[in-house]
């Protein structure tokens, strides 16, 4: 018996809820504020949240495809020496924990594009920043979206390699 890769009724009623978690998540916080009354208690949380928190939020925000993909892809072709490429990694972490966010917390900044405003005094520097900035986000953003679209067309058995283009 071949086994198809197809997506059933279950597949589509999992990835319908959990969307439409997500999104009522979102609606029910904004119908009701929550408790944030200024734009700096909503940006900046008062400044008044733990280490843990901050920290899971900027490790998840960095979870994708391409990290899920791009992962298992890298061990499976070259073993487990990315071990070393994330060791390395949490060391930068580290280092960046005890150097620069004290320097950036004593300034009351709220992002490196502001510290670029006021280290150069222009505004032009800060837009720049800016620019790039989203430039990046765009770039990573297009390629996670992408990876993940692949993992999904090849679940889905859309991937059909005797089709030329």
């Amino acid at each position: 018996m071949a086994y198809t890769r197809t997506i059933g009724v279950v597949d589509y009623v999992v990835m319908c809820a959990v969307l439409l978690v997500s999104a009522s998540v979102g609606v029910i916080f904004s119908r009701t504020g929550g408790r944030q009354k200024t734009t700096r208690e909503y940006l900046l949380a008062n400044r008044d949240m733990g280490f843990l928190p901050v920290a899971l939020s900027i490790i998840v925000s960095y979870i994708s495809g391409i990290m899920i993909l791009g992962y298992t892809t890298e061990i499976y072709q070259h073993g487990i020496q990315i071990v070393m490429f994330n060791l390395f990694n949490i060391l930068a972490y580290v280092i960046s924990a005890f150097t620069f966010v004290p320097f950036i917390r004593k300034l009351q900044i709220t992002s490196s594009f502001e510290y670029l405003e006021r280290r150069y005094r222009s505004k032009t520097v800060r837009r720049l920043g800016s620019l790039l900035g989203i430039l990046s986000a765009t770039l990573y953003l297009g390629t996670a979206t992408n990876a993940t679209a692949t993992a999904v067309e090849a679940g889905k058995g859309w991937l059909h390699t005797h089709e030329r283009f």
